[in-house]
């Protein structure tokens, strides 16, 4: 026997046929594994998988996409040019072509999440277009259905300057479920800057592909002032809060910690449907600002998000999460998954 070489006997024939295939992944199998219809999951495993087939739970629900997380490393196309729909083949631009295939370097035959907010989310497949070099997305299956939730959470922010700073700003909002953007002229704020960030759709865009929305990022308003944007949002919302991050008061008076505020509104189903959170510029709120929302009415209370001072894209994120966290701490949902359409 040549070194270095292992050879596997089997002591009986029928060995091989009492074996099962087993759908494990990190050292985690799910037990009891029975053929099923094929869904969006099982299309994908039979495709791209190793296994030649896909097997699902006795019960009829399908594991595939908690047990090894395929679907979540597939990566994600927002398109909205034509209706999705099982069976139907996306023909992609020369842009998203040259994404998908140089930047994401996927090949024919590879899975790809495509999704928008009407039609939900897709699974499908690259394949060649009938044009030389025209890339084309086969549609699958349905994995998400649209979303049902009308929640609204908007962001009323004084623009930056500094682009890398507005980017992240714009990036983070997207990923925490910003629904609406309100660019608002303040005193002390860039006011060129209010109206670059039409230029940036593109980075809330590739946000929500990869923060899984079904849209392709919030809803960005015309700048206007603080004074308009209040009035636009209490004839919308009329029952909505609006969360002011104030540092500091004009008379010293401390403000109160948004927690607090969150907490004071227990029971408050207005408040779980819609609320608005304000940030101010880079400067800082002009004292006639801060008096105007001290005095603006119910809908408007002044908080506080820490002792100490912080840049707008901090101050955004961090009152944005506290909101989400109370929402979601008092009004649970199930956690999307993904099912067959």
């Amino acid at each position: 026997m040549r070194p270095g070489l292992l050879f596997l006997v089997l002591s009986s024939p029928s060995a091989c046929s009492t074996l099962r295939p087993t759908h494990t992944v990190a050292a985690f199998t799910l037990p009891s594994w029975t053929r099923t219809r094929r869904c969006g999951a099982h299309l994908l495993q039979r495709t791209g998988a190793r296994q030649p087939a896909c097997y699902a739970a006795e019960d009829g629900g399908c594991g595939c996409y908690e047990s090894d997380n395929v679907l979540r490393r597939a990566p994600r196309l927002y398109h909205d040019d034509e209706p999705l729909m099982e069976g139907a083949s996306v023909a992609l631009d020369r842009a998203h072509g040259h994404y998908v295939t140089v930047v994401l370097r996927r090949k024919s035959g590879d899975a790809v999440r495509i999704f928008n907010a009407k039609d939900g989310e897709y699974l499908s497949r690259v394949s060649e277009g009938p044009r030389r070099g025209e890339v084309c997305l086969t549609v699958m299956g349905r994995l998400r259905s649209p979303a049902v939730d009308k929640s609204v959470l908007s962001l009323m922010f004084a623009p930056i300057r500094n682009k890398a700073r507005q980017k992240t700003l714009l990036e983070k909002a997207t990923e925490l479920g910003v629904t609406h953007l309100h660019p608002i002229l303040t005193q002390h704020g860039e006011h060129e800057a209010a109206y670059a960030l039409k230029g940036m759709k593109a980075t809330m865009v590739e946000a929500a592909e990869q923060c899984e929305r079904l849209d392709d990022g919030p809803l960005l308003n015309s700048p206007a002032s603080l004074e308009e944007v209040l009035k636009e949002w209490t004839e919308m919302h009329p029952s909505g809060p609006i969360f002011a991050c104030i540092e500091r008061q004009a008379d010293g008076e401390k403000t109160v910690p948004l927690l607090h505020a969150l907490e004071g509104l227990e029971g408050d189903a207005a408040a779980m449907r819609s609320c608005a959170v304000v940030v101010g510029p880079v400067g800082g709120w002009a004292a006639e600002e801060v008096r105007m929302l001290s005095e603006w009415g119910w809908a408007v209370r002044c908080v506080s998000l820490g002792r100490l001072v912080l840049r707008v894209e901090t101050a955004a994120m961090a009152a944005v999460s506290i909101v989400n966290a109370w929402r979601e701490a008092r009004a649970p949902t199930e956690q999307n998954r993904y099912t067959e359409g």
